[in-house]
């Protein structure tokens, strides 16, 4: 179940503007929010879990943490240019899978258009920003390779396993978008901390 519930078809969608009269003009991507930014340019083909603590238990690493730094790097393929983005952040809850790393860094990584440098991807994820991170070991999940150099440890978000907090503290969903993962009605950290610890029902907010 690991490599099915891993990145089963992870892919740079490059976003084509309409040709559509009236339409409106999208915006340049260096003009996009973090998440719309994400969703426009990675799109995932994953089995669901059904429950967060489903996904707890699966993920080698489970985490609150702040942007520390962005970094972009290559993917080595022969057949084409690949890019990815590789996050660090300083653990502000270590759930599962740090290793007690205490303020070190623990650091993750998902796909970019190559067209796309650093500079944008800093834009959008500001040191400081909140990150809610439940990955697997991209070592030992995936064949993915890198091109250029990363840190010795990286981490592949699971799709339904990357939230980030707005300045209001509420905490959204980056790339999830099925049944399941709506039905948890996760707003906050806390959202997901009750999840986790009873196992997953959902939250009634009635």
């Amino acid at each position: 179940m690991r490599v099915a519930n891993a990145v089963a078809a992870l892919t740079s969608a490059l976003v084509l503007a309409g040709c559509q009269v009236g339409a409106p003009t999208p915006k340049p991507m260096e003009e996009l929010d973090a998440l719309d930014l994400m969703r426009k340019t990675v799109s995932y083909g994953y089995s669901p879990y059904h429950t967060p603590r489903e996904m707890f238990l699966d993920a080698d690493v489970a985490l609150v943490g702040e942007v520390e730094s962005v970094d972009v790097a290559l993917i080595e393929d022969p057949e084409e240019k690949q890019g990815a983005v590789i996050v660090g952040l300083r653990p502000v809850e270590e759930w599962k899978g740090t290793d007690g790393a205490h303020g070190d860094a623990v650091y993750y990584w998902f796909d970019r258009p190559t067209d796309l440098g650093a500079a944008t991807y800093r834009e959008v994820l500001p040191q400081g920003t909140t990150v809610v991170l439940f990955a697997l070991d991209a070592a030992t999940s995936s064949d993915v390779r890198f091109a250029t150099q990363v840190p010795d440890k990286v981490f592949a978000p699971l799709p339904q396993g990357m939230f980030l907090a707005d300045t209001s503290g509420e905490i959204e969903s980056v790339w999830a978008d099925d049944e399941y993962a709506t039905s948890w009605n996760i707003q906050t950290v806390d959202d997901i901390r009750r999840l986790i610890a009873n196992g997953g029902k959902a939250i009634d907010r009635n």
